[in-house]
């Protein structure tokens, strides 16, 4: 049976970096190009060159362009465990490190690498607690098993000791949390966000942002307690249906508050408690401009349209939300871990748990608590950078 063709190598006369995956990451985009991006980041002139089981091959007569972040479609097919295979592909690439994301990493790497004397650096390798036989470490301890990797960069307590079980040095395990994409927030203007936030000196705004109509008296109720408290706190809504505006409207009139669209006014007037944001394209303006936001449909579970919390995280917003989040699963499970989200149980205790969150000090505790989970991946790329920049001379 033949090899895959040798692939194109990056253009470029810096010095190489092989950027494994296994199947457990995506082919393309993702936290591996967030890691690629952050090796280049820092050390500028590097190039990398990214394996995926699944790729597809190109033409091996054509160059790859540089790796720039995000950058789609420079991912090629991986050379697969055989030792002739791993021996080809590394004599061609002549790689000055390799980093192995992931759990597929046959024996053959490390022995092959360790012959041309090629460091390894292995990120989140997903090793077993079992000691079982069939495992490739295992069979690798011959060979002195992990021993041979330069560095092991695991997310968990648990996978150190098994990585220490498995033959790696305890000062060359390096324990720095799970790597995760870290999402580009919705884009806003600073200009328009300097402006807005002038016009709103003195005043407490929150931002209740897709909500569904089931949750519209909730949201509002919470509103006329909070301003009954605090007179010129500023309410944002966005309708899950932007549509909604015009029934809200006269719903919020009948109210007794006073509200305007936004695609109607320039600024909002002192008076004004509730703007109605009919706009999703300004989504990262109202985060930012908000010291909460509440993420609707949490609370009624009409949760299709409800958004990714770390939006808010990432532009400094204290985040609300009830107990339906079955979307951004992830995502929660973090923010909570952290410490960094309010949870409302019922629509009738929305009102108490903003009066809360409103409190300068408290706000800005859950902000920041919120903020770090949502660059905490982009902390761990750097670390992962570093980590390789380190064994390459």
């Amino acid at each position: 049976m033949g090899h895959r063709p040798l692939p194109p190598l990056p253009r470029g006369a810096g010095p190489l970096v092989w950027l494994r995956l296994d199947r457990s990451w995506p082919a393309e985009g993702g936290a591996p190009a967030q890691l690629a991006a952050a090796l280049i980041a820092a050390r500028p002139g590097l190039r990398v060159l990214l394996t995926h089981p699944d790729a597809i091959a190109a033409d091996p007569a054509t160059q790859l362009p540089p790796l720039l972040p995000g950058a789609q479609g420079r991912t090629r097919p991986d050379p697969g465990p055989a030792p002739e295979a791993l021996r080809a592909f590394m004599e061609h690439a002549e790689p000055a490190a390799v980093l192995s994301l992931g759990s597929d990493l046959s024996d053959g790497l490390l022995i092959e690498a360790e012959r041309l004397g090629v460091p390894v650096v292995l990120a989140e390798p997903r090793l077993p607690h079992s000691e079982a036989r069939h495992w490739p470490w295992q069979r690798g301890r011959a060979h002195g098993g992990l021993s041979l990797a330069n560095s092991v960069v695991v997310a968990s307590p648990e996978a150190r000791d098994t990585a220490i079980r498995l033959g790696a040095a305890p000062s060359d395990v390096m324990l720095i949390g799970p790597l995760v994409e870290t999402r580009r927030p919705p884009g806003y203007t600073e200009a328009e966000r300097s402006a807005l936030a002038a016009s709103l000196t003195g005043r407490h705004s929150w931002f209740a942002v897709t909500v569904p109509e089931a949750e519209e008296t909730a949201v509002l109720n919470a509103h006329r307690a909070a301003v009954g408290l605090m007179h010129r706190t500023l309410l944002i809504l966005a309708p899950a249906d932007p549509a909604r505006c015009t029934a809200l409207v006269e719903i919020i009139d009948s109210g007794g508050l006073t509200c305007a669209i936004r695609s109607q006014i320039e600024e909002p007037p002192t008076d004004l408690q509730v703007l109605l944001a009919d706009d999703p394209a300004e989504f990262g303006l109202w985060y930012r401009l908000a010291a909460v936001s509440y993420l609707g449909g949490t609370l009624s579970g009409h949760n299709a349209a409800t958004r990714d919390p770390l939006e808010a995280a990432a532009l400094g917003s204290a985040i609300l939300h009830g107990p339906h989040t079955v979307r951004s699963v992830e995502a929660w499970a973090d923010l909570r871990a952290a410490r960094a989200v309010r949870e409302v149980p019922r629509p009738e205790q929305l009102g108490m748990a903003l009066d809360d969150l409103l409190q300068p000090d408290r706000a800005a505790d859950y902000a920041a608590r919120a903020w770090a989970v949502s660059t905490a991946g982009a902390a761990v790329a750097q670390r992962i950078a570093a980590a390789v920049l380190a064994v390459i001379n």
